[in-house]
């Protein structure tokens, strides 16, 4: 679908009122929020992340990474050897108590940056749509970030994309934005309620285009 044809008559018509909560998703007019490649003057309208849902593969993975060692244990409680019960208190008295914890506090370190490396991935991970421009800040806690940029006068197209179960189900998807740069494509993956964000986006093009403020 492409950018609205009826052109609104100013910012306020578009974006009426300031939503912004901590951890979300979506934010509409983000209070003390600022980037590092933000011209003078240039006011961000809205930021957005990737559906809070889209963190359950690897919150589930975590889960089941956590309960790993009571399963261990459990499992090895009711192994049998050479016809008697092969017990875990046989193991853990021919190893030191000092070894037991030092690989448990590893083991479970290990866990602790996989949880806190994900969840700064998606949190800093952003799309911002500004007065001037639609800015990707990919970011990843290992390997730095990435900058991508469009001037919303650029802007040509805008079309959604909502496929698969649970996207239909917690309505979110994907958000194609054409420009004229080379005819060069900006995706929005998997932001909350793409059909909004869409024709929100395609209003901000027309003022701007119209040579609104």
């Amino acid at each position: 679908m492409g950018i609205a044809a009826i052109n609104p008559k100013n910012i306020k018509n578009i974006l009426p009122k300031r939503k912004d909560k901590p951890f979300s998703s979506v934010s509409v007019y983000p209070a003390d929020l600022e980037f590092d490649v933000q011209n003078p003057g240039e006011i961000i309208y809205i930021m957005m992340r990737k559906h809070f849902f889209t963190n359950f593969p690897w919150v589930w993975r975590a889960i089941v990474v956590i309960l790993l060692p009571l399963l261990l244990i459990l499992v090895v409680n009711n192994l049998t050897l050479e016809g008697r019960k092969f017990l875990l208190e046989d193991i853990v008295s021919k190893v030191s108590s000092t070894f037991w914890l030092l690989a448990l506090l590893a083991f479970y370190s290990g866990v602790t940056t996989y949880i806190i490396g994900n969840f700064l991935n998606w949190y800093f991970n952003i799309y911002l749509v500004t007065n001037e421009r639609i800015i990707h800040i990919h970011f990843k806690i290992f390997t730095g970030k990435m900058v991508s940029e469009a001037s919303l006068e650029k802007i040509e197209d805008i079309s959604q994309q909502i496929y698969g179960f649970f996207p239909s189900i917690f309505n979110y998807g994907d958000v194609y934005v054409q420009t004229a740069a080379e005819k060069a494509r900006f995706l929005f993956k998997s932001v909350s309620d793409p059909s909004w964000f869409r024709d929100v986006l395609g209003d901000l093009v027309s003022l701007i285009k119209a040579g609104e403020p």
